[in-house]
């Protein structure tokens, strides 16, 4: 259960990340 609990966050900050660098490389074509 513990590492269900570990793994969580993990793939939560992951999934993060992906949605970050799909967001600035939008921005990045606003701008452009």
């Amino acid at each position: 259960m513990s590492v269900s609990l570990l793994h969580r966050p993990l793939s939560i900050w992951k999934h993060a990340k992906k949605h970050a660098h799909k967001n600035a490389l939008f921005h990045h074509h606003l701008l452009i």
